[in-house]
């Protein structure tokens, strides 16, 4: 119920009163909605009381276009929990590479998919056969301001398997998941990874509860590498990247474009290379 009321707080923030003061929160127990949840000179305050520790926690997100995740509800599977996955019924994206994923060890990769949004083809080799599914819980989208979607594994009759912990899914959304804004497919990157953002004295940290909301905003370049000067790349990258010292930068192509030679860093093809002319 808090995480509804906090839902419906954020989108009406523009025009939310801030309070002059947090309500008082006494022992235990909270002061009921919409003390719950407050605005206060310009931040968004959550009561939730522990002992030796303020009530309100500051849970507000990192920037105004920050995407949160749902802290609502259990995110187990049926019957232990409500949490659901709903497969894209098409996926209009053929292919991303990303340079630098942003796993704890930085490293390239590429995933082709089908237009069912299953990966057929990838540098990861236990990505190949899983599909690109929104993720639910309790029938609210896990990323109710965003197009989160989730690569998850295939069981015999079409439902999410268990061979790879689903849960780590939800919590390192960087590893499983990529974002849609505005036609651009994005990898995912967690504000708890790149920016100085307060640690969420909730769970410890961060991790995987917000990411940053400029992937339709995304910065293009466009350029050619030498000797195959025809074929032109465009490569993206998250607007304002604070972090110069950890790059970000991926490239995709679309089903209703005609297909291209994947590259990596150095213009070497790494998948769809059928039409590489650089290899004749």
């Amino acid at each position: 119920m808090k995480l509804m009321l906090l839902l419906s707080l954020a989108s009406a923030g523009a025009i939310q009163a801030p309070v002059k003061d947090l309500p008082t929160a006494i022992g235990e127990n909270c002061p009921p909605p919409p003390a719950t949840v407050s605005f206060l000179g310009g931040r968004l305050y959550q009561c939730e009381p522990e002992e030796g520790e303020d009530a309100y926690k500051d849970v507000t997100p990192p920037d105004d276009h920050a995407h949160w995740r749902l802290n609502f509800g259990n995110i187990e599977q049926p019957p232990l929990g409500t949490r659901n996955f709903h497969w894209v019924d098409t996926w209009p994206f053929r292919s991303i590479v990303v340079m630098s994923l942003p796993w704890p060890e930085p490293r390239d990769g590429h995933f082709i998919f089908d237009r069912s949004g299953t990966v057929i083809d990838s540098s990861d080799e236990e990505a190949i056969g899983e599909r690109m599914a929104e993720m639910t819980v309790s029938g609210l989208r896990m990323w109710p301001t965003a197009n989160v979607y989730y690569r998850m594994p295939t069981g015999k009759n079409g439902d999410a398997g268990t061979v790879r912990d689903p849960m780590l899914r939800i919590i390192y959304p960087s590893h499983f998941a990529l974002i849609v804004d505005q036609g651009v497919l994005c990898p995912i990157l967690e504000e708890s990874e790149f920016v100085n953002w307060p640690r969420d004295r909730r769970s410890g940290d961060n991790t995987g509860k917000y990411i940053n909301g400029h992937c339709g905003d995304a910065e293009s370049r466009t350029f050619s590498f030498p000797g195959i000067e025809h074929d032109l790349q465009t490569n993206y990258e998250y607007p304002g990247f604070p972090n110069r010292k950890r790059m970000l930068v991926w490239s995709f192509q679309r089903h209703d474009e005609p297909e291209r030679p994947v590259r990596d860093r150095k213009g070497r093809c790494v998948a769809l290379c059928g039409s590489d002319e650089s290899n004749r």
